[in-house]
């Protein structure tokens, strides 16, 4: 016998219960009429429905008992199944149908259990009826269950046939439902059932408004919620609850908004639409019965996230508008409407004054929005006479709307209307008792008129509030500086600063903290705002103009210089520095910064006036130098016949091009020099035209004066078109940032320059005293554009004349003079990894041929025998330094650190006429020094310790030529210790470089030479070694949810320590932990997020630098069917040091001659219930003759512990251009397995 119904668990029943009384619960909450229950009949005529009892072994029981909406219930007496009906009257209007019906019952099911599954909908017909036929399977406290479903619904009828068992099998519950579908059948299919919430509307009429509508025979019906929407409408209705209907009346007498105005402001009050942010409505006049209407349509996206389409038509009358529109899912069902518009009649003679009176509250709000939107958009327009009058017109609505008073005061602010605001104060000043913003206009107002003590009334009462803004505030102060009140801005921004922290407060007290002549304190407020914001370059001014006000003109250059090209951002920085040039009488320099003070900013009225006494100060100033003429040096016919060839074999190139240049060189002993120097250049794009529009030619003042001899322009045809014009021509300082000089350069502008133009030009250098020896000249053939020829010739003295020709180099022979030239030599741009550009490119090195080596030591000596005197001074201090230190290398290291730490590196080449240093004792006392001070300090100081070290010159970036003995070869100064590690050379320059390593920076495989007095020589300094150079980096990787956290800490050692720690050093503390999330995300596609950085030893360059970072990578994981894939190991800094860009078409050969050795390891743990999959584990090893790279994953035997270890060497190698693609592919395959992604499973 089966266990009775109460027997069973009441877990069906309460699980039951909540299924059907949610559905019940969605379905009412969209309209659905209650209904009385019949549990012993078979025939609801209510709901239009019969059901045959199925009979034995179905029993009828209480439907109330398993859900109080069910209309009939039975129990199978056996295996124990449920069968139930729900039949409910929605209402057709409502559009709900049999597809709907199955979701509200999927997502009731899934509400009680997430452990439910559902098979596809299906449709079958029993009994004329189209059903949607469904099964379910379901989880309730450990115990399953199976369902059966048959979903109708139509004409506003739904019908849910349910039937449930226990058990594992939805086909039983399929089985029964279909046999007891059989049982339904509908009493009349065709009936439709209507809501009664909707009711046929005929026709409407608003006498108050003069609105009336003809919808006789339309189907239209009231819309429920219609009023609710738009509570400002005066009619609503709907259609079968598909298209929406409504009129809105908008009152604006005395005032003529465009359609345009009228549509853009209604719009975004009622639906919050921009149609000025990209939103684009289809707009067209419609003209009907002499009257002239706009119609527009548009489509968007509503809140819920549907696409609503909307028709709607402006009717523009006198004192008043009407929008009427319709909106509707289904853009098709709008072409009903527009014959709707035609049946709308609107009476003009109404009394719109005394309808606005009568408004309700709700409405008038409406009313003010909409008129304050019409402004805003009509103020975007800078129409700001119709914005002010909207808006004195929304006042009338709402005097009391902050956002509407606020943006009138505004808008009168613009137009200079202070006493609109004080009148609209005065009309209703408690309206604006707690209107902070408006209180703010309304003392701005007052300031401006001049009633200056009633202003400031106000402000002290918008300050007392704390409310005050930071404009509010800028009104105040710009009142206070004004009247010359120092003092009492300095007490009012810092207690603005006090109460927010604010920035521009700050900025205020130290503004005014110059003008009482509190510099320090001035100072100090800045500088901690620059910690707190470095990119911030109104901070930088204040802090220059500080200086200025000192009159420290100096240090004002110093700090704007320090700057570098971020003050084009920020011209009045420009200002600044001519202000502070002007004071050094730089009158030169000074017109240079006011010019580019003007350019970036024409309405400085403070440049463009001390542009002008620039300009007065100058008068011609340096610009005679140039007009003392210098006869050319005559070029070689041989030469100059070649030139003339290459115009002829111009190529049809588009670039500009050179055609010739050419250098004549005039040298006879004990006489003066000269040379000439002759360029025609071809014209052809936009780089020739930036290249040559001014022509610029350095010399040194002290050595040799320049003279433009001539500069024409031709045109195509061959006329000329542009000549030199000298009084246009001025002389600037032509040391750079990095290397301080006494050359100064020519500038020559170029009139008359066009593409397809050419350009030709002679400048001759004459020596202004005589000279003994010829002086080295380094000629490179390789310049902005590709040459046809380069050419130098030597006449004269030629027999003193020693030569170095590099390949590509030709020897003309001829009588009158020595030749060489090259052809065709290309325009060699920077690409990556290049080689030095001597060893490819085309040059020529002449000098003196009467020396030697020793000969150029011992001058050099005899020049600066004096400063190799060891001073009481110096040995003092050398004793001090090495107290405590016993052995040789200890003694090194201590005074190499005492200039690493206490000196100031200022480069000034090493070459000629720039050889000397400073004595010891002067580059003590003055804390900084080039090159050669710095060496010769080392020295002095290593001689005191009674340790030998020797000077010794090395060039920098070409490989000397031996052959030809000067000192003119060098640039740089260094130190050489040959008992030290078997030899060892220093570079006090390098400030972050230690000792222990191998070379100094950049220094590798040069040919140096030892200022040795007994033996001068040669010694070529050292390769870099790899193990010298490392970088290791421990990342222990978490992933929490879908985010990555990782803490990793870098380690590096030799020259990436020696560059990090230089880049650290111009970063201050506050700007690190931005400095370094720009950094790594410059190096990764990651949406990382830094949040922690702590660097430790980087004042100490023989120790390691560390470095710890703490960051997240969001979204790091991809779902998958069987797991997940982390997208991207952390490989970051792997990829800052290794990675190779991609050169397009290469040109020149490469060079790596800083080998690296990176080394990092990876450790995690896979999130609970996941391991890592095995055909993530792998074991690479590879050498490409470029990089020597290992990767290896391996795991822990539960694969939950996850270790990754990398390790990539970076290899001394050169190599042809064609070889340069192999490289950065050997680069790329290395990284693609550091970052590689892994697979990670679930755990079984």
């Amino acid at each position: 016998m089966p266990p009775s119904l109460n027997s069973r668990p009441l877990l069906y029943l309460f699980s039951l219960s909540i299924l059907l009384a949610s559905s019940v619960s969605q379905l009412s909450a969209i309209g659905v009429v209650s209904k009385d229950k019949k549990d012993d009949e078979t025939n609801f005529e209510e709901l239009n429905f019969t059901f045959d009892n199925p009979g034995w072994p179905w029993v009828s029981i209480n439907a109330t008992t398993l859900s109080e909406d069910a209309t009939v219930a039975y129990r199978k007496t056996i295996n124990d199944a449920y069968f139930l009906i729900i039949g409910e009257k929605v209402g057709v209007e409502y559009g709900f149908t049999s597809e709907d019906l199955v979701e509200s019952s999927k997502s009731n099911m899934m509400a009680i259990s997430q452990n439910v599954e559902f098979s596809e909908s299906t449709k079958v017909q029993i009994n004329g009826i189209e059903w949607l036929n469904f099964t379910g399977k379901v989880s309730l406290m450990g115990e399953p269950l199976v369902y059966g479903y048959l979903i109708h619904a139509k004409n506003g009828f739904g019908y849910q046939l349910i039937t449930w068992r226990s058990g594992e099998f939805p086909e039983l519950a399929k089985s029964d439902i279909l046999q007891l579908g059989e049982n339904f059948k509908l009493v009349d299919p065709e009936l439709v059932h209507n809501s009664e919430e909707f009711e046929p509307v005929a026709s409407f009429q608003d006498a108050a408004t003069g609105f009336s509508i003809d919808l006789a025979g339309e189907n239209w019906t009231t819309w429920p919620i219609g009023p609710s929407e738009f509570p400002a409408a005066v009619f609503t209705a709907t259609k079968a609850n598909e298209i929406f209907f409504f009129a809105v009346p908008l009152y604006h007498e005395g005032l003529n908004p465009s359609f345009k105005d009228l549509k853009n402001g209604l719009l975004a009050h009622l639906f919050n639409v921009d149609t000025s942010n990209g939103l684009k409505s289809r707009d067209r006049i419609v003209r009907e019965d002499g009257e002239r209407f706009l119609q527009s349509s548009l489509s968007f996206e509503s809140y819920y996230g549907d696409t609503n389409h909307l028709l709607i038509q402006v009717r523009r009358l006198k004192g008043f508008s009407y929008l009427l529109g319709a909106y509707s899912l289904d853009e098709s069902l709008l072409t009903d409407v527009e014959p709707i518009f035609g049946k709308v009649q609107i009476d003009e003679a109404i009394d719109v004054e005394r309808i606005s009176q009568t408004l309700s509250q709700e409405v008038k709000y409406f009313q003010s929005q909409t008129l304050n939107q019409l402004a805003i958009n009509v103020y975007s327009q800078n129409n700001y006479v119709n914005a002010k009058r909207f808006l004195e017109r929304a006042l009338e609505f709402d005097t009391s709307d902050p956002a509407i008073a606020t943006n009138f005061a505004a808008v009168a602010n613009d137009q200079g209307d202070f006493q609109s605001i004080i009148d609209l104060f005065k009309a209703a000043p408690d309206d604006f008792a707690e209107n902070v913003q408006f209180l703010e206009y309304y003392a701005l107002a007052l300031y401006r008129s001049n009633q200056t003590e009633d202003a400031e009334k106000v402000y002290l009462e918008v300050f007392d509030t704390g409310n005050m803004s930071e404009a509010g505030l800028y009104a105040y102060m710009e009142m206070l500086a004004l009247q010359e009140r120092w003092a009492d801005g300095v007490a009012i921004a810092e207690d603005f600063s006090d109460l927010t922290g604010s920035q521009l407060s700050r900025q205020w007290t130290a503004s005014f903290c110059i003008e009482i002549e509190e510099y320090e304190k001035s100072l100090a407020i800045l500088d901690e705002l620059k910690d707190e914001m470095p990119f911030d370059l109104s901070i930088d001014y204040d802090i220059g103009n500080t200086y200025l006000s000192q009159e420290k003109y100096s240090k004002t250059l110093d700090y704007i210089e320090s700057l570098g090209e971020e003050i084009d951002s920020y011209p009045m920085l420009y200002t600044l520095q001519g202000n502070a040039l002007f004071g050094l009488k730089s009158y030169v320099k000074a017109k240079e910064s006011y010019q580019k003070a003007v350019e970036l900013n024409p309405v400085d009225e403070e440049a463009k006036t001390m542009l002008e006494y620039a300009t007065l100060a100058l008068g011609k100033g340096d610009t005679d130098v140039n007009n003392t003429p210098i006869a050319p040096v005559a070029c070689p016919d041989a030469l100059m016949a070649i030139g003339y060839e290459m115009e002829d074999k111009a190529s049809e190139s588009k670039e500009s091009e050179i055609l010739y240049t050419l250098l004549s060189i005039h040298y006879e002993k004990e006489k003066l020099s000269k040379q000439t120097r002759r360029t025609k250049v071809a014209i052809r794009d936009d780089a020739g035209l930036d290249a040559y529009s001014t022509l610029s030619f350095s010399f040194d003042p002290f050595f040799e004066e320049v003279y433009v001899n001539e500069i024409i322009v031709r045109n195509a045809n061959g006329d000329v078109i542009g000549r030199e014009s000298r009084e246009d021509f001025y002389i600037l300082d032509d040391s750079t940032e990095e290397i301080i000089s006494q050359d100064r350069a020519l500038y020559a502008p170029v009139s008359g320059l066009t593409k397809d133009s050419t350009l030709e030009y002679t400048v001759t250098y004459n020596t202004t005293g005589l000279i003994d020896e010829f002086p080295l000249r380094w000629e490179s053939f390789t310049y902005f554009q590709k040459s046809l020829l380069c050419g130098v010739s030597v006449a004269g003295e030629t027999g003193s004349v020693a030569s170095y020709a590099s390949d590509g180099v030709s020897i003309l022979e001829d009588e009158s003079a020595l030749i060489w030239y090259a052809q065709d030599v290309p325009n060699y741009k920077v690409e990556y990894y290049q080689a030095d550009l001597e060893t490819f490119a085309p040059h020529l090195v002449l000098a003196e041929n009467s020396k030697n080596w020793k000969s150029e030591v011992d001058e050099y000596f005899d020049e600066i025998a004096d400063r190799l005197v060891t001073s009481d001074k110096i040995a003092e201090l050398s004793s001090s330094l090495l107290a405590g230190a016993e052995s040789e290398k200890d003694k090194v290291a201590a005074i190499y650190g005492y200039i690493q730490k206490e000196f100031t590196y200022k480069a000034l080449a090493f070459g000629p006429r720039a050889q000397i240093p400073n004595t010891a004792d002067q580059v003590v006392s003055d804390k900084y020094g080039d090159c050669k001070d710095l060496a010769l300090l080392a020295n002095r100081l290593l001689d005191a310790a009674g340790i030998q070290s020797y000077l010794a010159l090395v060039n920098t970036g070409a490989r000397i030529k031996t052959e030809l003995p000067s000192l003119d070869q060098f640039d740089h100064m260094i130190l050489y210790l040959p008992k030290h590690e078997g030899g060892h050379f220093i570079d006090c320059t390098s400030q972050h470089v230690s000792l222990e390593l191998s070379t100094p920076l950049g220094l590798d495989e040069r040919q140096i030479l030892i200022l040795d007095w007994d033996d001068p020589r040669f010694v070529e300094s050292k390769a870099q070694v790899l193990e010298e150079n490392t970088i290791n980096a421990e990342r222990v990787v978490e992933l929490v949810d879908e985010e990555l956290r990782v803490e990793e800490t870098l380690r590096l050692t030799g020259l990436p320590a020696a560059f990090f720690r230089s880049y650290l050093s111009g970063i201050q503390e506050s700007q690190t932990l931005d400095t370094f999330q720009a950094l790594m995300s410059s190096r990764t596609n990651l949406n990382l997020r830094l949040e922690n950085v702590e660097t430790q030893d980087t004042e100490l360059a023989d120790k390691p630098l560390r470095i710890v970072m703490r960051y997240n990578i969001p979204r790091a994981i991809k779902q998958t069917s069987r797991g997940f894939t982390l997208s991207a190991l952390p490989s970051i800094w792997e990829h800052y040091y290794l990675e190779v860009p991609f050169v397009r078409d290469r040109k020149t050969p490469f060079e790596i001659r800083t080998p690296l050795r990176f080394d990092s390891r990876v450790t995690m743990v896979t999130p609970p219930g996941t391991r890592l999959s095995h055909s993530a584990i792998i074991d690479v090893k590879e050498d490409t003759g470029y990089h020597v790279y290992s990767h290896s994953r391996v795991a822990d035997e539960s694969l939950k512990r996850i270790t990754v270890n990398n390790s990539i060497q970076l290899l001394a190698r050169e190599g042809a251009p064609d070889r340069f693609d192999a490289f950065q592919n050997s680069a790329h395959d290395a990284l693609s397995l550091v970052g590689d992604s892994l697979e990670f499973e679930f755990a079984q």
